[in-house]
């Protein structure tokens, strides 16, 4: 430990480890990178990084250190622009061309401040800029590891032997994964910038103080760390909820042969149900107390009693068309004097296709409240009468051969092959 704590030792030893790391991240981000100005650009970040470790422990004079800055921004500069306009020609997106332009403009900056003789400014931006660079490929990196080893658990699971699971685990793991990046770049990679561009002395207080920024709501202290917590439950809740609504939907339900509509509008229920769960954990994280939240709910209650009573009311009869079923999908009605197909009944509106293929939105309140022509709610038979006027002196058994062939021919109904045509 003597040995190591010698200033000249421990930097060399710094600077042997950055040395190997850099070559084992330069492989990796290289092997994942079959563009080749990506490759240059980490090999060429790593270069810089190990060069300018070695120049600070063999103490590099002053002026040869100014140098060394002025030539690296320019070559930096110069690569910058021609990698953004490589990136152009391929055709990617400005995530790349946008950053590498950013960083033009940074090396342009050092090289303008280091001739102008503001020295501590040059190398303070380079540091930094390098520094955050390696440290922003590094998180990338390690996202990735993440991201394959979340693949990894999720693709040898045992629910794999699941239908439903099987062919929805690619976006299980596209959701789990952007809430994962999401929090380890709020709570990581960001308060590591801080740091690296001095904010902040040290990273463990970059972090306490990025996650204590906040404002007061009257008497409660609303900071970072408690949104980032709360919207971290709401987006749990919403996971979660779409799961349950799948699994209901492709497997409970399912097999309990549960009629589509009726699957889908319970899924619906529970997803408002999670979600408002979620709603209330979220303002409990937030700090709120039980008592306020109370009066805040009744307020709520007030504003929805004056404002959104139709809203109020389209949502309880979609309840009472779910749970009492007197409409169900694929139900012929007859409403306002005109015949619709219900396709699809919603906690709010039900939606309904005429025989004119016109979708009809109608409020729940209606099917409710209203009265309302079923076909087909004890039985699959639908009468349908059509007036058909011709000429005094035709052939009616002429007329009577032709619309029977135009309703034999008719494909209105065709999961109903039993259909009979009565004229």
């Amino acid at each position: 430990m003597l040995f190591y704590e010698y200033q000249r030792v421990q930097d060399a030893s710094v600077l042997g480890l950055a040395i190997v790391a850099g070559i084992s991240f330069a492989r990796l981000i290289g092997a994942m990178n079959p563009e080749s100005w990506k490759r240059q650009f980490v090999y060429g970040l790593i270069i810089v990084l190990i060069v300018t470790r070695l120049l600070y422990v063999i103490m590099l004079p002053l002026p040869l250190f100014r140098i060394y800055t002025v030539l690296t921004a320019s070559v930096g500069l110069f690569f910058c622009l021609r990698w953004a306009r490589e990136s152009g020609r391929q055709k990617n997106s400005g995530f790349y061309r946008w950053p590498l332009r950013v960083g033009a403009f940074f090396f342009a900056f050092i090289i303008i401040a280091e001739i102008w003789g503001k020295q501590g400014l040059s190398e303070y931006l380079f540091i930094s800029l390098i520094r955050s660079t390696a440290s922003l490929l590094g998180f990338m990196l390690f996202l990735y590891m993440i991201r394959g080893f979340i693949e990894w658990v999720f693709r040898s699971s045992s629910l794999q032997q699941t239908a439903w699971f099987s062919g929805n685990t690619d976006a299980i793991i596209r959701r789990a994964t952007l809430f994962i990046d999401a929090a380890i770049c709020g709570l990581f990679l960001l308060p590591g910038i801080l740091f690296i561009w001095g904010a902040y002395d040290n990273f463990p207080e970059a972090m306490k103080g990025l996650l204590a920024l906040g404002f007061n709501l009257g008497s409660q202290r609303i900071s970072v760390g408690l949104v980032i917590i709360s919207a971290g439950i709401l987006y749990v809740s919403f996971l979660a909820s779409w799961i349950v609504q799948k699994l209901l939907i492709d497997e409970v339900l399912a097999k309990q042969r549960v009629e589509k509509g009726v699957r889908v509008s319970i899924a619906r229920l529970v997803h408002y149900v999670l979600i408002f769960i979620g709603f209330l954990v979220a303002l409990f994280a937030l700090g709120f107390e039980f008592t306020k939240l109370t009066i805040i709910l009744s307020a709520l209650g007030v504003g929805i009693g004056f404002g959104l009573q139709s809203v109020v009311n389209n949502f309880v009869s979609g309840l009472i068309l779910l749970f009492e079923r007197p409409v169900r999908v694929g139900d012929f009605i007859e409403l306002g004097g005109k015949w619709a197909e219900i396709k699809n009944i919603g906690l709010r509106a039900t939606t309904a296709q005429t025989l004119d293929q016109a979708d009809v939105i109608i409020p729940n309140a209606d099917l409710v409240s209203n009265q309302v022509i079923n076909w087909t709610l004890s039985n699959r038979r639908v009468r349908l009468i059509i007036p058909v006027g011709v000429a005094y002196g035709s052939d009616i058994s002429l007329v009577m051969e032709t619309l029977m062939a135009c309703a034999i021919k008719a494909q209105r109904w065709p999961k109903h092959p039993s259909r009979r045509c009565c004229i």
